[in-house]
């Protein structure tokens, strides 16, 4: 009786053994496009791009000649040999209004008892089990900074400073990967003490629809001891979606223009945010200066508003092929877009509008 006890717990043990020899890490390769984080999923098999939502709770496809399917037909999302559950909706699932190059939004169902680690330089996600996590981080522990990192609801909330003149003030903030701007935060719970006398007013388009953003440059926030200069701040002028009224009010959003200048570990079970500053983080942030909101288009970049004195030059739909003679494509559009920001006081740009090339200098200019 004793043998057969001995057996059979040798054989739980190696059992348990061979399960946990099993265990290994997920590595998605992405690539990073408008500040956006597009993996390689495959519905029913067919190749499509869905951004990266970490503020997402669940994986959408969105409606949209892109996605070339609805959800009602869809039987399998995969990224790899990765199913991923699909999340089905109701008749008031938002359509995809804005960027043509995304089918869909993956959200924290591909990562749930996971820690998700982010490398915007190698440019690569990797989902790791916490016991393989828990025997790497040990020896690289040193090369990582780490902050708390709070659950509230299904969101994942950091505290960062924002800094005007003299005055600092600690806010918190949910990790928002979808979110391809610095920050989202209400112009009452900012303060007048940390309000510019100076701003802009700009359109922003995203999935839930059109939306206004009054945006403030405030000195500098800080991730960790990390400084970032000149973050903006987008204060919505309009009624703020249902989905987002629990992130803005009293929780603003850090979005992915910040967070891409971190390689980020996530361990929800944990409580902790591991960063570490990447290649990226020095890149000027600096306000917009051309009056013009794109989005990546087949042929370049596609004019999704106009003010300013950009009004006088280009048009919605307008697509922009080139500037100062480099092709706008999937590979420059983020180097162009970084150009609308920059010191420039004038650019000469060619653009197509009803199938017939234009070209001409987008006057550039302080617009606060």
């Amino acid at each position: 009786m004793r043998a057969i006890f001995t057996i059979s717990l040798l054989l739980l043990l190696l059992n348990g053994c061979a399960l946990f020899s099993k265990q290994k890490s997920n590595d998605i390769p992405f690539r990073l496009l408008n500040n956006h984080i597009l993996l390689p999923v495959k519905v029913n098999g067919k190749s499509m791009e869905f951004v990266l939502d970490t503020s997402a709770q669940h994986t959408h496809l969105l409606t949209s000649e892109h996605s070339q399917a609805t959800e009602a037909e869809v039987d399998s999302v995969a990224i790899g040999n990765l199913p991923i559950p699909l999340h089905k909706t109701d008749s008031k699932h938002p359509h995809n209004n804005y960027h043509s190059y995304i089918a869909g939004i993956v959200g924290q169902d591909l990562f749930k008892h996971k820690i998700l680690e982010i490398n915007y330089d190698t440019q690569r996600i990797t989902l790791h089990p916490p016991r393989l996590f828990d025997k790497g981080i040990k020896s690289a522990n040193e090369h990582w900074s780490t902050m708390p990192l709070k659950t509230k609801g299904q969101q994942w909330i950091i505290e960062m400073p924002l800094t005007l003149g003299k005055q600092s003030q600690y806010f918190e903030f949910a990790l928002d990967t979808g979110f391809n701007q610095d920050f989202l935060f209400s112009k009452e719970e900012l303060g007048e003490a940390l309000t510019p006398l100076y701003s802009y007013i700009t359109p922003y388009l995203d999935v839930d629809g059109h939306q206004e953003f009054e945006v403030y440059p405030l000195d500098r926030t800080y991730l960790g001891a990390h400084a970032i200069i000149w973050p903006l701040i987008n204060t919505p002028l309009n009624d703020v979606p249902d989905k987002q009224i629990s992130n803005v009010h009293p929780i603003g959003k850090v979005g992915n223009a910040v967070l891409s200048r971190f390689n980020l570990i996530i361990d929800v079970q944990r409580d902790t945010l591991y960063y570490q500053e990447n290649q990226r983080h020095h890149v000027k942030n600096l306000p917009d200066r051309s009056g013009l909101t794109i989005t990546p288009h087949p042929q370049g970049a596609k004019v999704t508003s106009v003010t300013a004195k950009a009004t006088d030059l280009l048009q919605i739909n307008d697509v922009i092929q080139s500037y100062e003679t480099v092709d706008i494509n999937q590979n420059t559009f983020d180097g162009f877009r970084l150009m609308l920001s920059s010191e420039a006081e004038r650019m000469w740009i060619c653009w197509l509008r009803d199938n017939e090339r234009q070209c001409g200098h987008l006057e550039m200019g302080y617009r606060m």
